[in-house]
């Protein structure tokens, strides 16, 4: 059983290394997992070189094993091989050094084959659970004397289809000044998924990753699994499972913009809720959603563009019978008209719905082909409210989708005022 390793941590780790059935041919060699180098192994070795990792051009390595100081390393999946030579200056050599970028890492045992890799559960870090359950375990309060209270929703269990989710949030101790004479407390927020049989690892990233979806949509932010440890056997052992680092994650501020749904708006149906999540087919529709969260990744008209592209699909997708051939300005019309009154008003920055539609249609098709260009083209300034409008019209149409109910939606907006101010603020400027 190995220690706990976050995707993020930036860790080195030196030792042997060998492909199985290659016990008596290790060699040297340092892996290195961070957002520039990736999960990468470089290996080195001089004459004669015995071992596959230095012999073979080949990338076809499904599984690496190491010997790490105290810790057992299993790398798994060679994506991409470099060739060169290092030069010794202590020996006064050349040496043969391989540098390999693998699709996972595992800390704490051996795996000698793909097929071993099944697990009977996984605890999951995500970098926005905290948001999405919008509070600590517990709070402290010293007013005369100490007083601890417990919150409501520190630990949930649910059914999901063919597995089980446990989400909860507890306390860590850590050690601050590394001299064990200062202990912090660190609240942590993690999922448990488990199975009654155990699963192979992709399993388990489908099902993480379809969560991690659904944290970024409900906490405006793109969320990243920070740590994944799989648990195998009695339940007792587990590995630190390490995905390739993304090089975009950094932790940021929430935007002052951003439209959260938290838990416990969604606490009294959140069984049926994400049940239906797990249940929703069309994922490009949600790519595409996400995909417009951050403010540096997009132009505004690309980001018009992803908007219209969501409200296109769902339509289609909730009315197979309208067929391809259906013009946009209709489908933007069914949507509006299907919308709560106060909420399609707001929506539409105040227009009549033929008229917010037929000025959708013209951006859009101007936009998409560049052909006629409108005589009232929106500025950019009035793009960004528009580009405001049309995503709180996605996450009203994708909420409702998988079970949240009108009210829940209502009760969050009239909660924060921060999107209906936006709205207002440039219907005014409209």
């Amino acid at each position: 059983m190995g220690k706990k390793v976050g995707i993020y941590e930036n860790v080195e780790y030196r030792g042997s290394w060998w492909v199985p059935g290659e016990e008596d041919k290790k060699v040297y060699g340092v892996l290195i997992i961070s957002k520039r180098k990736q999960i990468k192994l470089e290996v080195i070795g001089d004459a004669p070189i015995e071992s596959s990792l230095l012999n073979s051009e080949s990338t076809d390595f499904p599984i690496v094993l190491g010997d790490c100081y105290d810790d057992k390393v299993t790398l798994v999946s060679c994506l991409d091989q470099s060739i060169g030579m290092r030069f010794d200056v202590f020996a006064g050599i050349q040496k043969k050094k391989v540098s390999m970028v693998f699709e996972f890492a595992l800390f704490g045992e051996h795996f000698y084959s793909p097929a071993d890799l099944c697990f009977q559960s996984m605890y999951v870090e995500f970098s926005n659970l905290n948001h999405w359950m919008d509070q600590a375990p517990f709070s402290l309060h010293y007013f005369g004397k100490l007083e601890y209270k417990e919150h409501e929703i520190d630990n949930i269990n649910l059914q999901i289809q063919q597995f089980n989710m446990n989400i909860k949030s507890g306390i860590s101790y850590e050690d601050i000044t590394n001299r064990h004479d200062t202990v912090g407390l660190r609240y942590t927020f993690q999922v448990l998924f488990e199975t009654k049989v155990p699963q192979t690892l992709g399993w388990f990233l489908k099902r993480i990753n379809k969560f991690k979806h659904f944290l970024s949509i409900y906490t405006d932010s793109l969320d990243y699994v920070l740590s994944m440890q799989g648990f195998y056997g009695d339940k007792s052992k587990f590995v630190s499972i390490c995905t390739i680092p993304l090089p975009d994650y950094h932790k940021t501020d929430r935007e002052f913009n951003a439209f959260k749904m938290p838990i416990k708006i969604m606490y009294e149906n959140i069984s049926d809720i994400l049940n239906n999540w797990y249940q929703f087919e069309h994922e490009e529709i949600l790519y595409t959603y996400i995909g417009n969260i951050p403010n540096d990744r997009k132009t505004i008209q690309e980001k018009f563009l992803g908007y219209a592209r969501v409200i296109e699909s769902l339509h289609r997708f909730q009315n197979p019978g309208s067929g391809k051939n259906t013009y946009f300005s209709t489908r933007i019309k069914d949507t509006l008209g299907a919308l709560p009154h106060y909420f399609a008003e707001k929506a539409t920055l105040g227009k009549q719905i033929q008229d917010f539609a037929k000025m959708i249609t013209a951006e859009r098709n101007y936009y998409t082909h560049f052909g006629d260009r409108p005589n009232n083209l929106i500025s950019d300034y009035a793009m960004i409210g528009l580009n405001h409008s049309l995503k709180l019209i996605c996450f009203w149409i994708i909420s409702r989708k998988i079970g949240i109910s009108e009210a829940q939606l209502t009760e969050q907006l009239n909660n924060d005022h921060t999107w209906l101010k936006i709205l207002n603020y440039y219907q005014k400027r409209f």
